[in-house]
């Protein structure tokens, strides 16, 4: 239900994340919870399985994220 982003080495910004599915659309990103400057965890509850991509802001630009949701 959720998913934990952590960057070794970035500082991560909590606003301009978005979250895609594999056909493109884009989907709501909700952060649960900050954990760190560099990682948080975001709800992934009402996604169906399957494979979801998350670009995250941080302070140099952007990440991509694969996220995995399964059983």
């Amino acid at each position: 239900s959720q998913a934990t982003i952590y960057f070794k080495d970035e500082i991560i910004n909590e606003n301009g994340n978005t979250l895609y599915d594999v056909s493109g659309r884009l989907l709501p990103v909700r952060i649960k919870r900050r954990i760190s400057q560099n990682s948080f965890e975001i709800d992934i509850s009402g996604l169906a399985d399957g494979l979801y991509l998350l670009r995250v802001k941080v302070a140099g630009g952007y990440k991509t994220v694969r996220i995995i949701k399964g059983n």
